[in-house]
């Protein structure tokens, strides 16, 4: 019996005989279940807490100069991470169970292991498209911050980058990293939807100075894939969620309508901001909805201008959709309407 095997022996013998009502389960996982060990390698365990009295039991030491922690995770926290798909879902996809407290939960365990084998397969490539928007404003915001930072900053960075493209693939894929970050480019090679950029970019992220520019032009390619697959794989459009928009956006077509009266730039301004953010909801499933800035001049008119091509393309979907507008002619229908 090697030395880790006796750790995780001696570990599981003090769960049964001193937190068997605290613990639910403990997992060992990484290079010690992928057998991908060498000579500095730790043992990495999970354990699932039921009571607070479980995070006594968490052990952090070094032994022959190796680093080991065994942690405790509340159940809210590994739900989340299994609803998430976040990049700790390797975790409970590849680990292995060393205890746990029931067979209905041994089960339970199995079931979604074999559940992540196949999820590429049974699950959309929308199903995570949430958490790829999260992941592409973190991204975003750290290309950003890149222009400014500090020489090690930024490599520091770069490092976030890619951790955050892991997620970014992991997500879009549905496909975990199974050896975390020993064979990343060999996983990410293997993966279907990924910019034809992507590993060019994975190297570029590890040089010591990468130019900001081909940072944010990483960031733009990654977003724009992303777009693509939105377009073709998303949900079916609900032509009922078109009733009462107009209605609702007439108000602000008419506040920038009379912000023009009296050359109200700010106004005006913030007024197509407004109709924008929800235009461009609609744009996804009716791309040739025109944008409101396209021709903006910094002056009014040029967003009023905007603003009425972007109203008679709106109302063209309407009709094409079938979709008709409640308008009222006198003050006693609206009261009949208020009373219905």
């Amino acid at each position: 019996m090697d030395k880790h095997q006796k750790m995780l022996e001696a570990f599981v013998e003090n769960i049964k005989a001193n937190y068997s009502s605290d613990v639910g389960m403990a997992i060992v996982y990484g290079s010690y279940v992928t057998k991908t060990m060498h000579e500095l390698s730790d043992v990495d365990v999970m354990f699932v807490g039921k009571t607070q009295r479980a995070y006594e039991l968490q052990k952090q030491f070094i032994y022959e100069g190796i680093g080991y922690d065994f942690f405790c995770m509340p159940i809210d926290r590994v739900h989340k991470i299994i609803e998430e798909y976040s990049p700790l879902i390797s975790i409970i996809a590849e680990g292995q169970l060393i205890y746990v407290d029931t067979d209905e939960k041994k089960g339970h365990f199995d079931a979604l292991q074999k559940r992540f084998k196949t999820l590429y397969e049974t699950e959309p490539v929308n199903k995570y498209f949430n958490q790829v928007e999260t992941v592409l404003k973190d991204l975003k915001a750290m290309a950003f911050d890149h222009q400014f930072a500090s020489i090690e900053r930024k490599v520091h960075l770069q490092g976030q980058m890619i951790y955050s493209l892991m997620h970014y693939l992991q997500l879009l894929n549905r496909k975990h990293f199974k050896y975390g970050t020993k064979q990343v480019f060999d996983e990410v090679q293997a993966m279907e939807l990924k910019p034809k950029t992507m590993l060019y970019y994975l190297e570029l992220l590890l040089k010591e100075t990468v130019n900001s520019n081909e940072i944010m032009t990483l960031v733009n390619t990654l977003n724009h894939y992303y777009d693509e697959l939105k377009r073709t794989y998303q949900d079916p459009f609900d032509v009922e969620s078109l009733k009462g928009f107009y209605e609702e956006g007439v108000s602000t077509w008419n506040k920038l309508i009379d912000a023009a009266k009296v050359d109200d730039i700010s106004t005006a301004f913030l007024a197509a901001t407004s109709l924008e953010n929800e235009l461009s909801h609609y744009r996804l499933y009716y791309p040739d909805l025109p944008f409101l800035f396209s021709n903006y001049q910094s002056d009014v008119s040029s967003l009023l201008e905007s603003a009425k091509v972007a109203e008679i393309a709106f109302l063209h979907i309407l009709k094409t959709e079938h979709i008709d507008i409640l308008a009222f002619q006198s003050l006693e229908e609206v009261i009949t309407y208020l009373k219905s």
